[in-house]
């Protein structure tokens, strides 16, 4: 076979893939405008209502919940500071001792942990490509990527 044919069996499968993805799209399109329908339809129906309603008051106990349990960790901790930490049960509730580590100096934290722990240390590849686009860096290459774009509306 030869080029000429190649690049025209090449040229109608990519226009075979475009009217397919055409095709797609606009049925997508068909699909979400009846879901949209269905659902206004659904907010007619008084079964729908009453599930919405129940959605909000699971939403407001949910809320409630982490009130209440805010405030039961905040008792026990008051609790157990009175006694310098020695009671930590409090009817089932304990109060645990844990190690933490605040870090005071971003920037400081980041050059030692280059050096010591460098798997800690993540790049935001994002934020770096733009940063060092234009500036000719010894440890990057720049060369130019061919990327193929879809068109939304086809």
């Amino acid at each position: 076979m030869n080029i000429i044919a190649k690049m025209l069996i090449n040229q109608q499968t990519l226009d075979s893939s475009l009217d397919s993805l055409k095709t797609l799209r606009e049925l997508e399109q068909i699909i979400n405008l009846d879901i949209i329908d269905k659902q206004e339809e659904l907010k007619q129906n008084e079964v729908y209502q009453s599930m919405l309603r129940d959605q909000e008051r699971l939403s407001d106990i949910k809320k409630q919940i982490a009130e209440t349990e805010d405030a039961i960790r905040e008792t026990a901790l008051h609790l157990s500071s009175k006694d310098d930490y020695e009671t930590r049960d409090f009817s089932g509730v304990k109060v645990k001792k844990f190690n933490i580590v605040e870090v005071l100096d971003e920037s400081e934290a980041k050059k030692w942990a280059i050096q010591f722990v460098p798997e800690a240390v993540s790049l935001s590849k994002t934020k770096f490509h733009s940063s060092v686009r234009n500036l000719n860096l010894p440890f990057i290459e720049k060369k130019t990527e061919y990327r193929a774009q879809i068109p939304s509306k086809l």
